[in-house]
């Protein structure tokens, strides 16, 4: 079976990641897979370059002359472009009929392609429904143009996200935060398949815990990082150790800024952009993660960390926490009780053999359940037994 996995464009970010793992993973079963990018022009340069070298890579707006790539950022919008609006429009005369036997989608700007492919070129796509538009429109934009039209923008983005899951194949999810929120918009709730996401793991965990936290993910305003070291400031000996590329300048100097003026220098480690390797070597030697901010999506930081044998202190609302134990594999906390996620911070540090123990358990449990073969295997099962059924 051809596969495309589909994302719009090249990003340090959580869902770029899991595509090109997803294709990786699909390889290794034995599937045709491939990474379909709508356009060329990465929003960071070289993103996940050392992922990238073993999958084959096909940028679909190649195949356009030169004056029909030309995009901008929607005023008011951080992640939506002209591109994702005339892409649908342009790529079916580009794109053979049923050049790819299925499109895996992700996210909903991106699924705007994909809607036109199975139209227009009869390659039915499913999709992977990380936040819905309704959703993430509301959370994102609290100020500005957009805030202020947020009656008429949530009608639209409601309208979206019931056109595009109707359509679909199927519907995939990682957790169940927006479950009810999608059986309420889809015709057929039987197409909604919860996959948990996969990560390949450490084949031997480290016989004891650093010192140290550790938390990275790329970083932009809303992450949270502020809120976290008012807490590291409250707590005597402990190092906190940050991975990860910085996405807003103005973040980074924000963040520069506060800790300087609560006087923890010596407690806070920048590292700025890390490879892959450096990523998991940094957790497999950590005490703890740390989740700081609302995650409602899978958290991917809390899979990373877990295959490497560290456990993590983690939001109730994540999505990892239906798939991990509390208390067990890792803490979880009420978002902004950072009274509760500070206790569990001083629990672990002052305590190596807890940290180690359900680290371990964490590692356990994605060494038996949440590897990338297993996720691309169970990914393949409900589509292939669809088609066929079909």
């Amino acid at each position: 079976m051809k596969i495309g996995v589909l994302i719009d464009r090249l990003n340090i970010g959580g869902v770029e990641k899991i595509a090109i793992e997803e294709v990786k993973a699909l390889i290794d079963i034995g599937e045709d897979a491939y990474l379909l990018v709508l356009s060329r022009k990465a929003v960071i340069k070289d993103a996940f370059a050392d992922l990238l070298k073993n999958i084959p890579v096909v940028y679909l707006d190649d195949r356009l002359p030169k004056i029909l790539k030309y995009s901008f950022k929607i005023p008011g919008f951080y992640f939506f472009s002209f591109f994702h609006l005339t892409y649908p429009f342009l790529l079916p005369f580009v794109i053979k009929k049923k050049e790819y036997d299925i499109i895996i989608s992700h996210n909903i700007y991106t699924t705007f392609s994909a809607l036109s492919l199975s139209k227009f070129n009869a390659i039915p796509y499913s999709v992977y429904v990380w936040d819905p538009l309704a959703y993430n429109l509301k959370k994102t934009y609290n100020k500005g143009f957009i805030h202020n039209i947020m009656f008429f923008i949530l009608f639209l983005g409601k309208i979206i996200d019931k056109i595009l899951v109707n359509n679909s194949m199927l519907v995939f999810v990682s957790g169940y935060i927006h479950y009810s929120q999608l059986k309420s918009i889809i015709k057929d709730d039987k197409k909604i398949k919860l996959i948990p996401l996969g990560h390949d793991y450490l084949r031997k965990i480290k016989n004891y815990r650093g010192d140290y936290i550790f938390i990275a993910t790329a970083w932009k305003e809303g992450k949270g990082l502020e809120n976290l070291l008012n807490v590291i400031q409250q707590i005597p000996n402990c190092e906190l150790k940050v991975g990860g590329k910085w996405i807003q300048d103005n973040y980074k100097n924000k963040i520069e800024s506060i800790i300087k003026n609560l006087k923890i220098s010596n407690k806070v480690k920048l590292l700025g952009e890390i490879s892959e390797q450096e990523l998991n070597d940094l957790y497999a030697n950590a005490r703890v993660t740390v989740i700081i901010n609302d995650e409602p999506g899978f958290g991917m930081p809390i899979l990373e960390a877990a295959s490497n044998g560290c456990t993590f202190i983690a939001t109730e609302t994540s999505g990892a926490a239906y798939f991990f134990e509390k208390n067990k594999d890792g803490f979880f906390y009420q978002y902004k009780d950072y009274i509760t996620l500070k206790s569990y911070l001083i629990k672990l540090l002052y305590n190596e053999r807890l940290a180690y123990d359900m680290g371990k358990n964490a590692w356990q449990k994605v060494k038996e359940n949440y590897t990338w073969q297993k996720h691309a295997q169970i990914l393949i099962n409900e589509i292939k037994s669809l088609m066929i059924g079909k």
